[in-house]
């Protein structure tokens, strides 16, 4: 399954933005980040690799126009290194054209042998 594209305006409270892609890979989830600094300058594409015995819980809310992926951790560990993560969880801003890949992804995390995370 390719990734589903994603953003994360939040980074740098609000000067920056992230946008990358969420798959699953290796038997984990993969967030595939890359942080834009005021629109100008691009930094180097970062990879995270979330096993999913670190996460406590996914949502998926569905909007209008945007669909929210909201990551909560077990752990702040992992949470602090990703560009765009809160104090709590990490909020993917998602199209709604991507909706179906979006559930199967979540069917596919819910399919990983560790997985207990509940998801709604």
């Amino acid at each position: 399954m390719r990734g589903i594209p994603f953003e994360t305006p939040e980074v740098h409270v609000g000067f920056s933005e992230g946008h990358g892609f969420v798959s699953v890979r290796e038997g984990a989830l993969c967030l595939e980040v890359q942080v834009t600094v005021m629109g100008l300058i691009e930094q180097d594409l970062k990879t995270f690799l979330v096993p999913p015995d670190e996460l406590a819980e996914i949502h998926f809310r569905t909007g209008w126009w945007r669909d929210k992926l909201v990551l909560t951790p077990r752990s702040y560990a992992w949470l602090t290194r990703i560009p765009g993560a809160g104090q709590e969880a990490l909020t993917l801003k998602i199209k709604r054209k991507h909706r179906d890949r979006v559930h199967a992804l979540l069917d596919r995390i819910e399919a990983l042998p560790e997985a207990t995370t509940p998801h709604g």
